[in-house]
């Protein structure tokens, strides 16, 4: 059913666009979520619908607000649940990409939902389990992350540090280094598409993690004095106490005597 509803709306003019537009009034997306909550444990389910709502996303902000709706919290536990399934990492980040694809408040809206539902951990989830093995899985983490910290979204500064909390920086250094080393290794040309945005979000994460970086040192720097300071007042505190004691002891020695 997914496939043949995929049929429908791949490709472009006005036809595919009208079909979207059917769809969506036929309830199609709500039972699309259905399924994906009914047939969680099924990749093959999981993988279809995803295969689906990609074209059905496609350049239309009220069809992915309301995919984002309906499906956003099944499209990320299909990422959690299938985590070694390398064609639902694909389809599921390229989807959360798509869904942000856009300048209008809407994407932003959607852009906000997907920081919230903890895109930017997924992501670095399927970049540690496939990005140095599968050039696809590369390409849709770039993307995804990519259309997450655009530049000219009101959300930018936001997302740019919920990706340096989520440790996208090192991890995707990392990958995309990999990538480039393996290419050149092979005698081969990487994928201009794959170093431009690798290159890009290096470019504007860099200063974020610095920065945050800084702040967990001087936070960890004062957890330690904060130690220390604690640990000299308790000293202090208990040879007061010893030396009281002392002083009792003496003073009871001493009446003792006389």
């Amino acid at each position: 059913g997914c496939l043949a509803l995929m049929s429908l709306v791949r490709g472009e003019g006005e036809v595919c666009q009208s079909n979207q537009w059917h769809i969506a009034k036929a309830g199609a997306i709500e039972v699309i979520a259905q399924a994906m909550q009914a047939f969680r444990h099924s990749a093959m389910v999981q993988l279809s619908v995803l295969l689906c709502l990609i074209p059905l996303a496609l350049e239309n902000a009220m069809m992915q607000a309301h995919i984002t709706q309906e499906c956003l919290e099944h499209i990320i536990a299909a990422l959690d649940r299938h985590q070694g399934e390398v064609d639902i990492q694909t389809k599921g980040l390229v989807l959360l990409g798509v869904l942000i694809q856009g300048d209008d408040a809407v994407h932003d809206a959607i852009r906000v939902r997907e920081l919230e539902a903890a895109v930017p951990r997924r992501v670095v989830a399927a970049l540690c389990q496939h990005g140095t093995s599968n050039d696809d899985v590369l390409w849709a983490s770039l993307f995804v992350l990519a259309v997450l910290v655009r530049d000219n979204s009101c959300v930018f500064e936001r997302a740019k540090e919920a990706l340096a909390w989520a440790g996208v920086m090192r991890v995707l250094q990392s990958t995309v280094d990999q990538y480039k080393h393996r290419h050149e290794l092979d005698n081969v040309e990487p994928d201009e598409m794959i170093v431009s945005a690798g290159d890009y979000l290096m470019h504007v994460l860099e200063p974020v993690q610095q920065h945050l970086d800084r702040r967990k040192y001087f936070a960890a720097a004062a957890a330690c004095l904060g130690l220390t300071a604690g640990a000299v007042l308790l000293a202090k505190r208990l040879w007061g106490t010893s030396s009281s004691a002392d002083s009792s002891s003496s003073s009871s020695s001493s009446s003792s005597s006389s």
